[in-house]
C-alpha cells in the first residue's frame, strides 16, 4: 500500500507500506498509515453534546415558532438544526458501533462454545471407544466362562462315567 505524505519541509512524498491491512480495524489503519490517533475530533465533540440535544431542540423549536425571524435568528435556527442533525448522526453511529461490538462479543462467545463443544465431542468419542472396547472384552470373558463351564460339565460327566464304570467293575467282581 502506498500513501502520499507531507514531509516536515512541506513537500509531498510517496511512502510504501510493506504490510497489508486485511482484517485491521479502522483506528489501527489511521494510526499506522496516517499517524492519526483520534480520526474524528468532530465526532468526539458532537458525542459530548448528546446530553444537550434536548436543550438545543427546545431552542430550535422556540425560534421556529416565531412568525417573523431576523436574518440572525434564521441563521441561528439553521445552525441549531444542523447541530441536532449531526448529534443524531453521532447517536446512530454509536449505536452501529455498539451493535458491531455486541456482534463481535457474541461471535467470540459462540466460537468459545464451539471449541468447548468440539472438546466435549472428542471426549465423548473417546469414552464411546472405551465403552466399545470394554463391551468386547466383557463378551470375550463371558464366552470364555461359558467354555470353562461346558468343559467342567463334560469333565464332571466323564468322571461320573468313570466312577460308574469302576463301580460296575467292582460290583461285578463282588458278584462273581
Amino acid at each position: 500500500m502506498s500513501v502520499l505524505r507531507r514531509s516536515p519541509a512541506g513537500d509531498f512524498s510517496l511512502v510504501q507500506f510493506p504490510n497489508d491491512f486485511i482484517g485491521w480495524r479502522t483506528e489501527e489503519i489511521y494510526r499506522k498509515v496516517f499517524e492519526i490517533e483520534n480520526p474524528d475530533a468532530a465526532f468526539t465533540r458532537l458525542d459530548a453534546m448528546r446530553p444537550f440535544k434536548g436543550k438545543l431542540r427546545e431552542e430550535a423549536d422556540a425560534l421556529a415558532r416565531q412568525p417573523a425571524r431576523s436574518a440572525d435568528e434564521e441563521r441561528s435556527l439553521q445552525g441549531l438544526e444542523e447541530k441536532i442533525l449531526h448529534i443524531e448522526n453521532v447517536e446512530q453511529t454509536r449505536a452501529k458501533h455498539l451493535t458491531q461490538e455486541e456482534v463481535e462479543r457474541e461471535n467470540k462467545t459462540l466460537r468459545d462454545r464451539l471449541k468447548g463443544s468440539a472438546s466435549t465431542h472428542a471426549a465423548a468419542t473417546k469414552a464411546q471407544l472405551e465403552v466399545d472396547r470394554l463391551r468386547t472384552t466383557l463378551e470375550a470373558e463371558r464366552q470364555a466362562a461359558r467354555n470353562r463351564l461346558i468343559l467342567a460339565t463334560i469333565t464332571a460327566a466323564a468322571i461320573a462315567a468313570a466312577v460308574s464304570v469302576a463301580a460296575i467293575g467292582t460290583f461285578g467282581r463282588l458278584l462273581g
